[in-house]
Formats: C-alpha cells, structure tokens, sequence
C-alpha cells in the first residue's frame, strides 16, 4: 500500500505537516487524494501569494533584500489568473507583482524571527524536517516531512524555537495547532532529543489578522509531551491511513475538509452533507418538501416576521423557509455550526463545476464567464507627465510611494477630463468565475471545445 501511494503522490510528501489535522481527523483522505484527479490539487491564488510571501521573507532573513526593498517588483513564479499575479507584458517577465501591504506584513514576521535571535542560536531559513530519523526501520515516518520557515536553536537557553508565516488572513492559525506541533517534534528529532531542549517554542505569525491578539502567537511546549503524546497519536494516524478501508470522516465544522484536495469526491462530506441539510429542515413543517431532495423548486421563499408566509399561493413545488424569529436557540446553533460543512461540500462543487467547463464538459445550466479586472496605467513612468498636463498635481498623483490607482485619479479630474486617462490606462482579462447560464454575460469557450 505504501508503495502505490508513494505513486500516487508522485513524489509529495505524504503527511506534510499542514495536512496534519486532517490525517488526525480522517485518515483515509490520505488514499482518497490518492485517488483523486490531480486537477483538484491545483494551487489556488491564495497558495500562490503566500509562497510569494515567503520568498520576500526567505530573503530578508538570509540578508540578501529587504521586505520594503521588493515593493514594485515581480517574483518570478508561476500563477493562477487573479491577484497580482501579472502576465507576460512588455517585454517584462511573468510573476507576482508585491505591494506595500506584503512587503509591510513580512516585515512584520522577519522582526519577530529577529526578537528571538541572540549571538548563541543558530538560524536555520526555509530549513527542510522530517520524522525519518525518527524510525529508519519504518519507512512511513519518512512520509512525514515539509520545510519550517525559520528554526531557531538557542543552546545556552535549551530552546529550539520554530517560527512560522501565515500570509492569509481569513482563517486564524493557533500557535498549537497539529501543524505547528508537527513542525516542533520534527525540529526535535533534527536537532537530536538528546540535545538538552528543555522546552520548544511555536510562533504563529499572520500580520494581516484583523484582529491584532491574533497576530502573534506563541505556545511552548514540554519536549516530552510531543515526544510521548502527541507522537503517540500522530504515528497511530498515519498507520492508520494505511488500512485496507480506513476511517473517512467529516467534520461538522470544516475544518480539516475545507482544503481537502478530495472533498469534491469524498462519500463521507456528500453524505454528511445531505443528512446535515434532511436533520436541520426535518422538524419544521414548511421545509417537508426539502427532505425528498428531489428537483431544485421552481421558486424558495424566505418568510420575515410580517409575512411568514406567501400573500398568494406560490408556484408548485415553492420552498417556504421559516423566518428566523420563530427558530428556537437550539435550531440557530445547529444551522449556524453546520454552515461551514456545506460551505465546503458547495465549494467543492463549484470548483468541479469550473474544472469541468474549462475542460470543455458542458454543465446544463451553467458556464464560465471573465471577471472584469482593474484598470491599470500601461505605463507607470510616463503616465504622470500625461496626468500633470491634465492638471493633476504631483503631490495628488502619488500614495506614497505608489502612483495612485486610474479610479483614484479619476477622481481628482473635472467631469469633462475624466475620460481622457483612457489611453494611459488597460484593463487586464479578470479571472474565470462560474455563472448561471442566463447570465447575460458571455461565456468563454473551452480551447479543448464542447463536450456535451
């Protein structure tokens, strides 16, 4: 089994320690991956701004540019349509365009790395862990590795410290979280259980939190904890991955199936999905026709206070919601914890949905259309003086140290100037968005052609 997963993977690691929760959580979405197209394993524009993220950090801490130093310049590396990933375009190369926002939030994790530094730690930057010396007998701890952003090895102290960048900000990381413990016992078994560490340091950093408290977190941890408890449970659940028929399980809350790479094929999220939609709706009269799950009604209508109900008798086969005021504490807390697992199974679905037509397979009723992108200056360096002669001051044109954006200037010209940046501006394609076929928009057309 091991074998042809390792196949399967093509060379990724197996358990990579941002999978951990959900290797804990159900281990058999390890065969299920596996099994899975490898289109559902595509970075997304998120994935692609944090490893760009991570190269301005890499080398800010390697002392090779600093983070406010890359505003303005393009990381080469490939990238999703979206973002600031920017096309081939005057003779300049493709990659990701970095901003002051990055620059400013990657300054924010490179002085929390520098906090923790003294003339006794060693400093190891995109350093790559493994469990492999853990058990060389057993080949599945080998399956355990990823790359830490910044270990630091205090020896006087007895501290191993690992600090770790998360450049999104929609979802908070918890500075114990099963990634980051996974990162700590690796650090343990690099650096050697014997090397007098009385304590190992994780340190969550993800300066873009709209809340501050949630920016900086760090946890500590007894060696011998990970080393007995939670290597104990981690090991369990990677052997059991491994099972003729291992456990699939769906989380309630989302958790560990929003980034699962399977979920548009995994029994266990459509069938907790369809039992989570039956239960919510079964004790409520109005939604009976909801528990056949049949053809999607003609028409859904959703009851308020002053009308529960429809004035006039709605078309056959209307699903009358209930107005929330008449669910009851216990209802709202179901549906409201329940929520983020049909977020997730939708999600999945649209994803597939989008795959699909890209692909050139027809989904009745629905296409891909182009989102409309902003409008930028073809040319940064000449644009000022065309603005000037429009009358724009210089001190108006620029957001330090950034040229204002085309609306932003915009703004600043008399009604009968406003269209004369047009020729000093461009509109990018924007990226692919699944629509409802009556959209009015035009769909886009598969380079492979229709496939009915």
């Amino acid at each position: 089994m091991l074998a042809a997963l390792r196949e399967a993977y093509k060379g990724e690691a197996m358990f990579r320690p941002s999978s951990i929760s959900r290797l804990l959580g159900c281990p058999g979405s390890v065969q299920l991956i596996a099994r899975s197209p490898r289109e559902t394993r595509k970075s997304s524009v998120y994935a692609t701004e944090g490893t760009v993220a991570h190269q301005v950090a890499q080398d800010a801490l390697l002392g090779k540019r600093q983070p406010e130093e890359w505003v303005d310049r393009i990381v080469d590396i490939p990238g999703p349509d979206g973002g600031k990933w920017v096309p081939q375009h005057d003779g300049k190369k493709a990659g990701w365009l970095v901003d002051a926002e990055m620059a400013e939030a990657v300054g924010l994790y490179v002085d929390e790395v520098a906090k923790r530094w003294t003339p006794d730690t060693m400093q190891y930057i995109e350093h790559g862990l493994t469990l492999g010396a853990l058990d060389p007998t057993d080949p599945i701890f080998a399956e355990n590795r990823g790359t830490a952003d910044a270990v630091l090895a205090d020896t006087r102290r007895g501290r191993l410290t690992i600090v770790d960048l998360k450049y999104g900000k929609g979802v908070m990381v918890a500075g114990d979280s099963p990634q980051l413990k996974n990162y700590a016992l690796m650090g343990l078994i690099a650096f050697g259980t014997g090397g007098g560490w009385s304590e190992v340091e994780t340190v969550v950093v993800q300066p873009r939190a709209t809340d501050e408290r949630q920016r900086i977190k760090s946890i500590v941890h007894d060696p011998a904890d990970l080393l007995t408890d939670f290597l104990g449970k981690l090991g369990e659940a990677m052997h059991r991955s491994l099972d003729p028929d291992p456990p699939l399980n769906a989380d309630p809350t989302g958790a560990w199936c929003r980034w699962c790479p399977a979920k548009v094929t995994c029994p266990a999220l459509q069938r907790e999905a369809t039992d989570l939609a039956r239960d919510a709706f079964a004790a409520m009269p109005p939604l009976g026709a909801l528990s056949d799950l049949g053809a999607l009604p003609p028409a859904v209508f959703v009851g308020t206070q002053d009308q529960p109900r429809p004035a006039a008798t709605p078309p056959k086969g209307t699903i009358v919601l209930p107005p929330a005021t008449v669910l009851d504490p216990g209802d709202i807390a179901t549906i409201l914890q329940r929520r983020p697992l049909w977020e997730a199974w939708i999600t999945s679905v649209e994803e597939r949905a989008s795959s699909l037509l890209e692909a050139g397979v027809a989904v009745p009723g629905w296409k891909l259309v182009r989102r409309t992108g902003n409008r930028r200056w073809k040319d940064k360096e000449a644009a000022p003086d065309a603005l000037r002669a429009l009358g724009v001051n210089t001190s108006a044109m620029y957001t330090d140290p950034e040229l204002r954006s085309p609306a932003q200037i915009e703004k600043l010209l008399p009604k009968e100037k406003k269209g004369a940046i047009e020729d000093l501006v461009e509109r990018p394609e924007g990226a692919l968005t699944l629509v409802k076929a009556e959209n009015r928009r035009d769909g886009i057309a598969s380079p492979m052609g229709a496939i009915e």
